[in-house]
């Protein structure tokens, strides 16, 4: 089993984390803006609304990559002390 600091070494070290959070909001944008209207029968794909979503996806995207990095640094620590 992986310890919190060889997950943090190899996900989130350095520029890491913005990958990661990248990679989150891509999952996140088709999810709710291409897969979640056509699921719904109420809603439309429309311009507007893809257009919108890709910085608001993103920025999502980015502040989960920076709180899980901030998470796994302090679990990191938290193991090493032990």
């Amino acid at each position: 089993m992986k310890t919190y600091q060889q997950h943090f070494e190899k996900d989130y070290a350095g520029k890491r984390w913005i990958a990661t959070g990248m990679a989150f909001g891509l999952i996140l944008y088709v999810f709710t803006i291409l897969v979640l209207p056509l699921i719904l029968s109420d809603r439309s794909i429309t311009w507007q609304s893809a257009l919108v979503g890709l910085p608001l996806c993103a920025a999502a995207g980015l502040a989960y990559g920076f709180t899980m990095k901030i998470f796994m640094r302090f679990m990191a620590r938290k193991e090493t002390e032990k």
